[in-house]
């Protein structure tokens, strides 16, 4: 019994503090409220608003006035929480509700506000997009199979192209675009060893939606079986981005460091601009960097709630920076400065598609300045301002004029204004940073001398001073030319001496070398003769001999340093009486000169003539030169005497030092020389030559010079060719050989 009594007191106590709770919760009076907007956060007018408790009993209903609000004033609900569910209904009786996990919680007491973004209608109105996706397949039926390839659409309202790549061959949303609703011509390529497939172009219908779920597959059918003759685009396109760039000044056009730079753009709706979201659902941001420059690498125009579009969407910037009192701001940009962005995969035509990717937006000024600001004026107006001597220009980068408004950086400086016919006018200036200077006038005196007449007398000036130059170049050219005229010709003649030198250097090397293996041939020709041999070994001194000269064109000139040795061309050695060997000079001199061509030695030397001569050679006594004899008849050559080495002449491209000789010759012997030369041509009817005359007749080629130009003139002799002849008087006088010669020195024409 007692046991009972105990249990019955306990289940009143419990049941008296349930009905103290109740009356509690019942009786306390809460408010809530809040604003529902749509997709684009737009307030909806005319939604039905439902609350309700913990245990889902509504507690009140309402609809949104035309500013989208609602509120419950005073209610009671049976529960500690509550929340609100909202619906919206169109004129065409479509019924778009709130994702029931939008909206939390809150507490039955008290005044509450809910925030829009628990309150928003997400697919209310429709989208401004639709989905188009598919696959691509080599032909129909179930046999063809899926291909990769570029899928192409192109905008029936501005002939824009959007293109992606379809690379999953297992049929399964291949490709996909997000395109505003309307009318699209779609169509693939496919690519394979540089050969293009094309499908045919079939025009589909975009209608609005935000669920790819909902929407039909589009497939795309492309065989492969004849290359397309005219592909569009006739190219295989890449996969592309696209960068936006620009910078942040001040209002004195200083750069603005660390400013956080965020991307807006058009809301899908056009009512607005709205923060660029990335996938993530973040901002897209950046940071300027010390030069005030800021730049988004990889962005794409999206839709209100981060949805990639092949489309384009106007877009500008949003700036927060500190200004000089350390205090954070905000400034937009307006819509005039806002910029066209496309989807970076794009064919615009005519390469407008790579302007398109790389958008440069205009600056963004903020609202101070690093320096001070100042009104300037002048009397007269008009004047051009100078800080510092430094001439300010506007942001056009035109100069200032008075009256204007100058930013000047913070500092006392010196201004000066200058005008035309004015006198320039100085004065200082201290500026402040971020602070407007008092304004500031500078008054001009007209100038005593017109600036036109100090240009005028500059110029005048300037025309004298040229003029003056001019004449003294003009008198003094000679003078002053000829020192750099000699230093040059001094410089060249250098150069060409020591070039000269080189060779004359190499080529007597090679001559040395040549007539010392001729002298160990001579030694070792003499020692293998026997002392009854008849051969005599001609002894030549190495250092006057000289080397077969070359072939003469016929009918050329020769020249004097032609020697007229056929004997030696021809094979045939001329016998020449032995004599004692003759030591070579110890030094050796590396330019040969010409007398050493053309003198003999003083021994006595019997010369036999070539075979193709009709003259014979005689030896000359050196002490006695009066009288010439008659050649005789040559002995036979022997086959040894064949291979006696006889001096040869030199080549063209030797080079000779001519030895200078006084222009005045012995009277005493001139007549008898005349005499022996004149003999000698005689008894050479086929014709001789200077160099053969001066060997033979062992005279100087000076005074044979003088002798046979004596000779030519006297009408005694001609010279054809490089050949003298003996001219007889009865001749006819129509011969066509010409007896008027041009001498030169060493007697040649």
């Amino acid at each position: 019994m007692k046991k009972f009594i105990n249990l019955l007191l306990i289940s009143v106590i419990l049941l008296s503090l349930t009905a103290v709770t109740g009356v509690n919760a019942a009786g306390t009076a809460f408010s809530i409220s809040g604003m529902v907007v749509d997709r684009y956060g737009n307030p909806l007018s005319g939604a039905d608003v439902t609350l309700i408790d913990n245990a889902y009993k509504t507690i009140a209903t309402k609809k949104t006035n035309e500013n989208g609000n609602f509120d419950f004033i005073n209610v009671i609900a049976d529960t500690d929480t509550c929340t609100v569910r909202v619906s919206y209904t169109d004129t065409d009786g479509t019924k778009y509700e709130m994702p029931t996990y939008y909206a939390r919680w809150y507490p039955t007491k008290s005044i509450q506000t809910i925030p829009s973004s628990e309150t928003q209608i997400p697919n209310y109105p429709e989208p401004e997009y639709g989905y188009v996706y598919g696959a691509i397949q080599s032909g129909t039926g179930n046999s063809a199979s899926f291909i990769t390839g570029i899928v192409y659409l192109v905008s029936m309202d501005n002939d824009v192209k959007y293109y992606q790549f379809a690379e999953r061959t297992d049929g399964k949303g291949s490709y996909t675009f997000y395109v505003p609703a309307g009318t699209y011509m779609i169509y693939a390529q496919h690519w394979e060893n540089g050969v293009c497939y094309e499908s045919t172009h079939k025009q589909i219908t975009v209608t609005r939606n935000a669920d790819i779920n909902n929407v039909l597959e589009t497939r795309i059918i492309l065989p492969l079986t004849t290359p397309s003759s005219s592909p569009d685009p006739s190219d295989m396109p890449t996969s592309h981005s696209n960068i936006v760039n620009g910078t942040v000044i001040t209002k004195d056009g200083k750069p603005v460091e660390g400013a956080v730079v965020t991307l807006l753009q058009k809301a899908d709706n056009q009512s607005g601009y709205i923060p660029m979201k990335n996938m993530d659902g973040s901002m897209v941001t950046t940071v300027t960097d010390s030069n005030g420059k800021y730049v988004f690498n990889g962005v794409a125009p999206t839709t209100n709630d981060g949805k990639s579009i092949q489309s384009k969407k106007d877009i500008k910037v949003q700036v927060e920076y500190t200004d000089l009192s350390n205090q954070k701001q905000t400034v937009i940009a307006p819509n005039s400065d806002a910029r066209a962005l496309y989807f970076p995969n794009v064919i615009m035509g005519y390469g407008m598609e790579n302007a398109a990717r790389s958008v440069t937006m205009p600056n963004v000024v903020v609202s101070f300045s690093k320096g001070g600001w100042v009104s300037l004026s002048s009397v007269p107006t008009g004047a051009y301002i100078y800080v510092d001597g430094q001439q300010l220009f506007g942001p056009d980068n035109t100069p200032l004029m008075t009256p204007c408004t100058a930013y000047i950086d913070a500092g006392t400086h010196t201004i000066k204004m200058s005008k035309d016919g004015y006198s320039d006018s100085t004065d200082t200036i201290t500026m402040e940073a971020n602070q407007q200077h008092p304004d500031f006038i500078m008054s001009m005196e007209k100038a005593v001398v017109p600036a036109w007449v100090t240009l005028v007398v500059a110029i005048i000036i300037l025309l004298i001073a040229i003029i003056a130059i001019v004449f003294l170049l003009a008198t003094r050219i000679k003078g002053i030319l000829a020192p750099v005229s000699r230093a040059l010709n001094g410089f060249t003649h250098k150069l060409g001496s020591a070039k000269a030198d080189r060779e004359v250097a190499k080529s007597h090397k090679a001559e040395v070398a040549k007539q010392e293996a001729s002298k160990r041939e001579t030694i070792r020709a003499r020692q293998e003769s026997t002392p009854g041999d008849n051969v005599n070994v001609v002894n030549v001194d190495p250092v006057k001999r000289k080397r077969e000269p070359a072939p003469v064109e016929e009918g050329r000139k020769k020249k004097i340093l032609d020697f007229d040795l056929k004997h030696i061309a021809e094979g045939v050695p001329k016998k020449i009486k032995a004599r004692e060997p003759i030591e070579a000079p110890k030094e050796k001199s590396p330019v040969v000169f010409a007398n050493d061509i053309y003198k003999k030695s003083k021994s006595n030397v019997e010369r036999y003539a070539e075979p193709s001569r009709n003259y014979e050679a005689r030896s000359y006594e050196e002490p006695s030169r009066s009288s010439y004899d008659p050649p005789q008849r040559a002995q036979p050559v022997s086959e040894r005497e064949a291979l006696v080495e006889r001096p040869t002449a030199p080549e063209r491209n030797e080079r000779f030092r001519i030895p200078r000789i006084s222009g005045q010759r012995d009277a005493s012997t001139s007549a008898g020389d005349k005499e022996r030369v004149l003999r000698y041509i005689r008894d050479h009817p086929e014709g001789v030559s200077f160099i053969q005359m001066s060997n033979d007749l062992e005279i100087i080629p000076n005074n044979l010079t003088y002798i046979t130009k004596e000779l030519v003139i006297n009408d005694d002799i001609e010279k054809v060719k490089g050949l003298y002849y003996y001219k007889s008087h009865s001749s006819s006088s129509d011969d066509s050989s010409s007896s008027v010669v041009v001498w030169r020195l060493d007697g040649d024409k």
